[in-house]
This record gives structure tokens, sequence and C-alpha cells, in this order.
């Protein structure tokens, strides 16, 4: 059994950002989210009130992105795009559009390495010269010591926090060994973040209140996969108690 020690455990917020939460933005807007960054700003002042590391994990693309709709002439939010439709397409006849900013060589190369050789275009989101890369209100920048991006390549389209981000390096260096996560997309960002920290050997612990997705269909899979994976579950009342009571018994 692990004891729970405040200086080495990390509160994660992953995409509390206004992509996802502000409806007003029409861009990848979560139902009913907006509630989340009120619980989430809650949490995030009991962790840094107890001395918690409080990092914040965002998505922000670049203009031209791989993965929204508009870089394609034939494409609308949310359909597919696989190998086999571009695997023939040259950088003078393709289906990209004048604001793609990857070639069509990296477009392959990103579908190639894709899990079943496809993937899906999104509506235009994480828009980093916009500010729907921001925290959503009430979060402030000060509620987080670590402000990171993940890896923000335009031919790139990483859901997790830690491939190419300093994330895991950040947290060693603190001796940080047990994580809980606040998450959006939990279809998408989150699971993904979830298994790689697991990969990496941290005790990983997930708050249910923030459970939301994409589409609830997905939700119900990536839950599954991470009980599987004997990821730990715990909701926001539990964790303010533990904050309270330092070397507690943490699940296992």
């Amino acid at each position: 059994m692990n004891k729970f020690s405040i200086k080495n455990s990390a509160f994660i917020s992953i995409d509390n950002t206004r992509t996802f939460e502000d409806k007003s933005l029409n861009e990848l807007y979560v139902p009913e989210w907006e509630q989340a960054a009120i619980i989430s700003k809650k949490v995030a002042d009991i962790c840094r009130s107890a001395g918690m590391l409080t990092v914040n994990v965002f998505d922000k693309h670049t203009r031209g992105h791989i993965s929204f709709a508009s870089s394609y002439t034939n494409k609308k939010p949310y359909d597919s795009i696989t190998y086999e439709e571009v695997r023939y397409w040259t950088q003078e006849r393709n289906g990209l559009s004048a604001q793609a900013k990857f070639t069509v060589k990296q477009l392959q190369e990103y579908l190639l390495n894709s899990p079943d050789q496809k993937n899906k275009v999104r509506p235009d989101h994480a828009k980093g010269w916009t500010e729907s890369s921001d925290l959503m209100p009430p979060l402030l920048p000060n509620d987080f010591i670590i402000h990171l991006p993940k890896w923000d390549k335009v031919n790139e389209h990483p859901y997790g926090g830690f491939i190419g981000t300093v994330l895991d390096r950040e947290l060693k260096k603190r001796s940080i060994d047990t994580i809980f996560i606040w998450w959006v997309a939990t279809d998408y960002c989150s699971w993904e973040t979830g298994v790689q920290w697991l990969d990496l050997n941290y005790n990983v612990y997930m708050i249910t209140d923030a459970i939301r997705g994409i589409k609830q269909e997905t939700v119900d899979e990536m839950m599954d996969l991470l009980l599987s994976k004997n990821v730990n579950f715990i909701d926001s009342e539990w964790f303010k108690k533990l904050i309270k009571s330092p070397n507690s018994v943490l699940a296992s």
C-alpha cells in the first residue's frame, strides 16, 4: 500500500481550456463542461494552499494543422481520412487546401503510422494564435506552477501529455511519483496521458467528476481500457479530504 505524500504528488489539469469548455467559440465544445472549470478552480486552490505541484497541460495548435478539417478541400469536421485515400497523392495533385501548412509526404507518413492507418479531422481548435488555448475562467494562470503545451508540430497530433514534452523530466526532477488527473476529452487526450503515465511507472488517480468526452460511446470504451490497466478512480470530495490528511493510505 502507498502512503499519500503532498511533496511527491502532483495535480494535473488536462485541456481545461476554452476550446473545449467555451460553447461560444464553436470549436470542440464538450457538453456541460463549462462547470468543470469552476470545480477545477476550487481543487487547484486547495492544492496550491497545501503546497502540491499543479500542472496545466493543454493543446495549442499552429495554423494549417494536420488535424484541421479546413486543411483539406473535401473534408468536413469528424470525417475520416485514410492512408489508402492519400497514398497516391502528389505535391502537385492532392486534396490539401491552401490553408494546409504540411506536405503530402508528411500527411502520408502521419496516416501510415496512425492506428488502422486512418484518423479523423476536427474543427479548427486549440488555435495558438487566438484565445482558444487559454484556461477557461475562473481558472487563472497563477493557479498552476507549470504550463506545458503538448508537442506542437503542424504534421503531428499527439493526444497524450508526455510524447515530445518535458513533462516526465519535470515531474521526476521534483520526485513526483503520484499524479491526480483532472481532464477534458476523456476519449482522446486524457486517457492517452493516463496510459502514458502508467507506462512510466507513476501511480495514477483520475478524478471522476471530470469524466466527459466528445462522444459518450468512446468515453465508455476508454474508461473500460483505463480500468483494465488498473487506473484508480476517485472523486473531488475524496481528493479534498486526502489533501487534509497527509500520510493517508492510498488505494493501489
